[in-house]
């Protein structure tokens, strides 16, 4: 089963997303359909586009944590 979706998040935490949440958002829900469609043979080619994907993750969440960190706030 996948997990919540965006919009159910949005109103559990009461607020909008940022782009990059909501692109990490479907980068992950899209990590959890292809590893339903592994098998023991013939399927590395799905393991490099999980792995591609999480370092995606990565760098968004790289990318946020410096533009939040340099924000100027009230």
């Amino acid at each position: 089963m996948l997990k919540e979706s965006l919009k159910q998040r949005e109103q559990r935490k009461g607020y909008m997303t940022t782009w990059a949440e909501e692109h990490i958002s479907h980068l992950k829900e899209e990590i959890e359909i292809i590893k339903t469609r592994l098998q023991p043979h013939d399927t590395g080619h799905l393991h490099d586009y999980i792995a591609n994907m999480e370092r995606r993750i990565e760098e968004l969440n790289d990318n946020e944590e410096c533009r939040d960190s340099t924000s100027v706030r009230a």
